[in-house]
């Protein structure tokens, strides 16, 4: 059948992925993290999903949530930048400052030229007066 066509799946997970956008555009959190899980559902492998997901759970508040979220899309792909940077945003907001800077520190080592990283790295570095 069609449902179970693996294109299928993909085209109609990346329209949930859309919607979810939309709806976290408009700060509509929890019908963002809905279509978010549906396109999951669909197409479970997805870091960048994955990682809109624990974006929108952690700006709900629900930290923990996004922390479990961010390390599956880290697990789906070891070089995605995004889910290393904001695992280490959440870390740090948590006041986990050694398991921020070691994220991020492990995402420059991928992407030495990210300055994003390199902006958030300065926020954990010690002040020397």
């Amino acid at each position: 059948t069609s449902g179970n066509d693996p294109f299928i799946k993909g085209k109609l997970a990346d329209e949930h992925f859309r919607l979810g956008n939309m709806y976290y555009d408009l700060r509509l959190l929890d019908e963002a993290i809905e279509e978010y899980q549906k396109a999951l559902r669909l197409s479970p492998a997805f870091a960048d999903i994955l990682t809109q997901l624990g974006i929108a759970l952690r700006d709900k508040g629900q930290h923990d949530d996004a922390i479990k979220e961010f390390n599956k899309a880290k697990e789906v792909n070891p070089q995605y930048i995004p889910a290393r940077l904001h695992l280490g945003i959440t870390y740090y907001s948590r006041g986990f400052y050694g398991l921020a800077e070691e994220e991020w520190r492990d995402a420059l080592a991928i992407d030495p030229k990210n300055s994003a990283l390199k902006t958030y790295l300065n926020f954990v570095k010690p002040r020397n007066p």
